[in-house]
Formats: structure tokens, C-alpha cells, sequence
């Protein structure tokens, strides 16, 4: 178990991705069928009050969208292999957000050029909370948009037009417009 206490964010997500090829080995050294039983598609449903306070234990594993993207969940902590499309790494750790390509020296969001000649920080790191016909929406300003991380539990499809209504969902997306009226291979689900 790892004491994130103890570790920088950049080593956080290194163990994780270390667990997550430690997982993907074992799988793939067993019988399909062997693999199936032990990686279910989704053991345990999105505990929907408990994502709302921060806790995302409910939602432990790896999520992947059709993009080829993760997101990997431990209790409080969700690592994403590339936010927006930055190409870049960003970790959640209750309802705050850390973008390393998009922090200066100090470790913070850097200043950005802006309209007119202002700055303006690359993103808040305060996550704000908000929540519309069931669909419970975490997000963080960036030039010109909005950042939004978005839990749709089963049964539920926001402005989604295709998925899979059966299972839980995560939209993470850069936007102007609605939170979750994204692609279909944008949507992340629980792979294990």
C-alpha cells in the first residue's frame, strides 16, 4: 500500500502505473477465462453520495475511455494518463486537481497569456462541485473553458447520445458547452 503522504505526485502516479503493468501482466499470463474471473468489468456500483464528498473508493481501478486514455482510482486519488489534451498527467486528490505540465517551478499553475495582454493561471486547482439531473460534475477553470470531470452512475446518460446506459461513467473534458454531450469513445469505463 502506498503512503501518498509521503510521495510527490509524479512518483504517485509512477507506482500506480507500475501496480496497473503488474496487473495487466498477471491477466495476460493466464487463460482468457482465468483473466475474465479475475478482472470483473464492474465489481461494485458508484457509491453516488460518497463520489460527491471526495471519496472515489467505489470507483477503485482502471477506467479507460475509447481514446485509449486511464484514469486510475484509489479511495481518494484519481490519476489520469492525459487530462484534456495536453499529453499530459493530472491527479485528483479529493476535490483538488494537479496538472504538472501546467505548473511552473514553483509547483502551482503557472500564468498564461490571456485577453488583452492579461495573464490569467493555467487552471484552478480548487475543483467546484455542481450537480444537475444526476450527473455530479467536479471542474476547474482554464483559459477560456472549463475543465469538468463528470460522474454519471448506471441509468444515468446526461447529453450523452450514445454509451452504455447499463454501467457507471466518467467524462473528464475541456469545454464551453455541456459537461457530458461529448463522443462516445470520450466516456471512461471501468476496465478492472
Amino acid at each position: 500500500m502506498i503512503n501518498t503522504k509521503d510521495l510527490h505526485t509524479s512518483e504517485i502516479l509512477k507506482e500506480y502505473v507500475k501496480q496497473e503493468e503488474a496487473v495487466q501482466e498477471t491477466a495476460s499470463s493466464t487463460s482468457s477465462e482465468t483473466a475474465t474471473k479475475a478482472l470483473p468489468k464492474q465489481s461494485q456500483a458508484m457509491n453516488y453520495e460518497e463520489v460527491k464528498t471526495g471519496n472515489y473508493a467505489s470507483l477503485n481501478g482502471t477506467w479507460q475511455n475509447g481514446e485509449g486514455r486511464k484514469i486510475v482510482i484509489r479511495d481518494q486519488t484519481m490519476q489520469f494518463s492525459d487530462i484534456l489534451d495536453h499529453k499530459g498527467t493530472a491527479t485528483v486528490i479529493g476535490q483538488e486537481i494537479d496538472i504538472p505540465g501546467l505548473d511552473g517551478q514553483d509547483g502551482r499553475p503557472q500564468d498564461v497569456p490571456y485577453l488583452g495582454g492579461t495573464t490569467t493561471k493555467a487552471y484552478e486547482q480548487q475543483l467546484k462541485s455542481g450537480e444537475k439531473d444526476g450527473v455530479f460534475t467536479l471542474g476547474s477553470t482554464i483559459p477560456s473553458a472549463v475543465l469538468t470531470i463528470s460522474f454519471l452512475p448506471k441509468g444515468t446518460m446526461g447529453d450523452l447520445t450514445d454509451g452504455d446506459v447499463n454501467q457507471d461513467k466518467i467524462i473528464s473534458v475541456g469545454t464551453q458547452d455541456s459537461a457530458t454531450l461529448v463522443d462516445a469513445a470520450a466516456v471512461y469505463y471501468k476496465v478492472n
